[in-house]
């Protein structure tokens, strides 16, 4: 019996790794996809081609107009199954990891989060 749960407990948890792998793809392939159809090539009047929507940077300041940092990262967390780990709040945000690193010290005094791993964090 002792054997069964802590196979079953590896499997949990063998799982729950995958469920974050294929979450963090998913949010890549998204960010791949969305940065192709967002990128459009137009000619100015002086006749040099330059870029338009970026994607990354454009597209960031649109979604968070008028929401604070803290906010979103709250959001974030909040959305996900697992929680969510630094590199895909970077990836969502578009924030430095030192800024992260300051909203999530916050949040976590605040009681609104718990941390659970090296860089992982829950909603509490």
């Amino acid at each position: 019996m002792k054997q069964l749960l802590k196979d079953l407990k590896s499997v949990s948890k063998t799982l729950k790794q995958l469920a974050r792998k294929t979450d963090l793809i998913m949010t890549k392939l998204e960010k791949m996809d969305a940065s192709k159809s967002s990128k459009s090539v137009a000619v100015s009047r002086t006749g040099k081609a330059s870029r338009k929507g970026s994607g990354k940077g454009e597209k960031q300041r649109k979604e968070s107009a008028g929401i604070s940092a803290t906010q979103r990262i709250l959001d974030i967390i909040s959305g996900s199954k697992g929680g969510a780990e630094t590199a895909l709040l970077m990836e969502r945000t578009g924030l430095k990891d030192n800024n992260i690193r300051a909203v999530l010290s916050r949040l976590s005094k605040q009681g609104k989060i718990l941390r659970v791993g090296r860089g992982h964090y829950v909603k509490a």
